[in-house]
């Protein structure tokens, strides 16, 4: 038992909290820069992108599902709508 129950918690569910405040921070940062639709078509972009990944390698302990035509296809259309969110109006 630790004197400080602080000290009892797995380093690793610390990063949680570092990596939010950052992303956070990073969303309020590149906003005004970039605009609120594009920051948050490439923000929710990302998200899945790695989810994706985390699922096709089993990280955090989850089930394995693996990398399939469909989601590939998905993927695709997904970097597809970010560029056209994100193309400059004609």
């Amino acid at each position: 038992q630790h004197w400080f129950p602080i000290l009892a918690i797995d380093w690793r569910l610390y990063t949680a909290g570092f990596l939010g405040a950052t992303f956070v921070s990073g969303m309020l940062y590149l906003m005004p820069v970039v605009g609120v639709a594009n920051m948050l078509a490439a923000a929710i972009v990302g998200q899945l992108v790695a989810s994706i990944l985390i699922d096709h390698f089993g990280l955090l302990g989850g089930l394995r599902i693996s990398i399939s035509p469909s989601r590939i296809f998905g993927v695709i259309f997904l970097f597809i709508g970010l560029y056209f969110i994100q193309r400059k109006t004609l």
